[in-house]
Formats: structure tokens, sequence, C-alpha cells
């Protein structure tokens, strides 16, 4: 196959391009990865983070409730504090069920440690607010609540803040991750844009000088002819354009 000025030109910017293109895949794979990373921050942990901590606040806020409910002076106050407290176990189970959805798998565990304090947290809730249905059983029911509900409200804010660290830390490991990435990504990049502009660089500098020889010898010869002399020639001929104008010239002489 005749290695032609144009199908050099052509094999050139073809492998240019290419190396273009790989670098485009590559940035684009890059962000990619890197949306994936953000996505799984915001749409996950960061979640993880913002509904146990909500569900924390929600079950001191309950507590608080119960305790006004406890320490109410008449019937009216003990229904207000219970409606407060029916409203507020809505809250944490709503957000138990997004929790459940957005947990990565370390903290599945937790949450279903909580799941199950909750419901004894309930159960134990449940009893104190039957009390309180009469004046009466005030004291039994500050003694149910100092007693068998202290320590489920213990652990429930242990499991809470144990989900909490577990997403922090995930966040963390994920941020490590996407800035390697994003360094790995980077210097691929920055690797084929290098190649590119070498390549493109030295084949620019290749052509040129092989054009540039090629003239200079058909210069030289048709120079030599103009002066008379018909004896010179020249032995070897490029395989291109040039080659056949320095075959023609050797033919006149």
């Amino acid at each position: 196959m005749r290695a032609t000025i144009k199908l050099k030109l052509g094999v050139t910017f073809v492998v240019v391009i290419a190396l273009s293109a790989a670098s485009a895949v590559l940035a684009i794979s890059g962000l990619g990865s890197l949306r994936d990373s953000v996505d799984n921050l915001v749409d996950g942990a960061a979640q993880e983070v913002s509904l146990s901590k909500e569900m924390s606040t929600d079950v001191e806020a309950l507590i608080v409730a119960e305790k006004n409910m406890i320490t109410a002076n008449n019937q009216t106050e003990v229904q207000q504090f219970d409606s407060q407290m029916q409203d507020l176990r809505g809250q944490v189970v709503d957000d138990q069920k997004k929790l459940a959805d957005v947990v990565h798998d370390e903290a599945k565990q937790k949450l279903t440690e909580f799941g199950g304090t909750w419901q004894q947290m309930v159960a134990v809730q449940d009893k104190i607010r039957q009390l309180m249905t009469t004046m009466d059983g005030r004291d039994q029911a500050e003694t149910v609540s100092e007693t068998q509900e202290r320590d489920l409200v213990k652990q429930a804010e242990e499991q809470l803040q144990g989900i909490v660290a577990q997403a922090e830390a995930f966040m963390q490991q994920s941020k490590k991750d996407a800035e390697n990435d994003y360094a790995s990504d980077r210097a691929l990049l920055l690797a084929a844009v290098a190649a590119s502009l070498l390549i493109a660089t030295g084949a620019g500098i290749w052509l040129s000088m092989l054009i540039s020889k090629g003239l200079s010898r058909a210069g030289s010869l048709t120079q030599a002819v103009a002066d008379g002399d018909l004896t010179r020639t020249v032995e070897k001929i490029p395989n291109d354009e040039i080659g056949d104008l320095i075959g023609n010239v050797n033919r006149m002489v």
C-alpha cells in the first residue's frame, strides 16, 4: 500500500481524534462516577443522619410530653399531653419507615434493634397512659416511667446514635472513595490529553520534516537542471506525491 502524504495525514488525524474521543469518554465516565458518589451521599447516608437525629429529637419530645402528662393538674391537661404523645409517636413511626428505605447494610441491625426497643417503649407508655386515665394513678405511672421505661429510652437513644455514627463513617469513606476516584480519573484524563498532544506534535514535526526534506531534494534537483546539469538525479525516491515529482524530474534529465 502506497504511503502517500494524504494517507499519513489521515492516519495522524484519526489517531489524534481517537485519543481525544478516549479522553472525552474518560471524562464522562469520571463525572458519572462522581455523580453516583454524590447521589449515594445525598440520597443515602445524609438522609440516614437527618432521619436518625429527627427520630432522636422526637423520642426526647415524647418523653417530655409523657412527664408533663404525669404531672398534669387535671384530666383536660392529661388529654392534651396524651394527644401530643400520639402525634410524636406517629412522627417516629413515619421516620422509621423512611429510614428503613435508605439505611445502608451496616446500620440495618441497629434499626432492627431500635424497632424492638420502640415496641417495648410503646407498650410501657400505653400502661402509663392507662394509669393516667384517673388522677389516682399518677404515683404508679411515675414509678413505671422511672423504672421500666428509663432503660428503654436509654437503649433507643444509643441505637439511634449508633445509626448516626455508622452513617457518618459511611459518608467519610464515600468521600475518600470519591476523592480517590477523582484523582484516578483526573490522572487518566491528563495522561490521555498529554498523549494526544505529544502524538499530534510529534506527527506534525515528522510530517513537516518529511515534506520539507522531499521538497528540498526536489528543489535541489530542479535547480541543478536549471543550471544546466542534466546528469544529476535523485536515487532514493519516497513513495508519495513528492516522490512522483522527483521521479518526473529524473525522467526529464
